[in-house]
């Protein structure tokens, strides 16, 4: 409800649905600014999301905590005003993908930055969108938090290449830096990666060389440690 008890509703509690294994559909309204954490943790059933809003409301929610703010963490289809969200061309009025904005959203097959100037990306953005194969990223962007694109099949991924980028741990510590990122289509893996060795840099059929430095989307490898991409956040230079 917009009001509850005389006064207005604006956010749900941390662990409001938790565990509702009951729960196949929700509808949200657009005076729900912040979901807190655990509010959906558990509703393993919960496959139907209707928002009231646009889709620029959306992106303005805050998911506090953690990714089970989301009610479509648990893999639901995401409807923005009743209408079944597949494309999502984020609004030119965001510059901010907000923490797990779109977490588990399995209706989601492509997103398009290209109307907006996104700087920043979020940790979980888009983390297990099942059936994400393409994204156009804007040449704004500045940083993609640490598993933005988990569990996202990407066939068409594409990046700036003209700026070099840092890839950051938890603690904030550089891991590895690289002059360019690489326009690289079907990526064919499940993960946006990049493949290294101490030696050199193994090479794809579709590899691009950019300044004599050959680089791939693949596994990051130092010796016998194997490092997956997607747990970075990514930060331009």
């Amino acid at each position: 409800p917009e009001e509850y008890r005389g006064k207005a509703v604006s956010a749900i509690l941390g662990e409001g649905f938790k565990d509702a294994s009951n729960l196949t559909k929700i509808t949200i309204g657009n005076n729900i600014k912040t979901i807190n954490g655990d509010a959906f943790n558990g509703c393993t059933n919960l496959t139907q999301v209707y928002y009231q809003g646009n889709l620029s409301e959306w992106c303005r929610i805050a998911f506090r905590t953690n990714m089970y703010a989301n009610p479509c963490c648990n893999g639901a289809s995401l409807y923005i005003g009743n209408e079944l969200l597949t494309t999502a061309v984020i609004p030119s009025d965001i510059t901010e993908i907000n923490f797990a904005a779109f977490c588990g959203c399995t209706s989601l097959t492509e997103v398009d930055f290209s109307s907006c100037n996104v700087t920043t990306i979020n940790q979980n953005a888009f983390r297990s969108c099942s059936a994400l194969e393409t994204v156009i990223f804007p040449d704004t962007i500045s940083k993609i938090g640490a598993y933005a694109f988990y569990k996202c099949p990407l066939e068409t991924a594409t990046l700036d290449t003209t700026h070099s980028w840092s890839l950051t741990d938890s603690s904030g510590t550089v891991v590895y830096s690289f002059p360019y990122l690489v326009h690289k289509k079907s990526v064919g893996g499940r993960y946006i990666d990049l493949t290294y060795s101490e030696a050199e840099i193994a090479l794809s059929e579709d590899m691009t060389v950019v300044n004599g430095d050959k680089y791939s989307m693949g596994t990051i490898v130092y010796t016998t440690t194997t490092v997956s991409l997607y747990k970075y956040s990514w930060t331009l230079n």
